[in-house]
């Protein structure tokens, strides 16, 4: 458990080296889980009719 939480502490402060790099990172994967949700809601619509 103990490496677990040492190896995710790195990823972390690897992460937040590049916060630049970081903020790109997560702006393109909030824009995806908004697309993903955005074409399911479609999707599901398109059904129903």
């Amino acid at each position: 458990m103990a490496d677990a939480i040492t190896s995710l502490v790195d990823a972390v402060q690897i992460f937040a080296t590049s916060a630049e790099q970081s903020g790109i990172l997560a702006t393109a994967w909030l824009q995806n889980m908004m697309t993903n949700k955005m074409a399911r809601k479609a999707s599901r619509t398109m059904t129903k009719t």
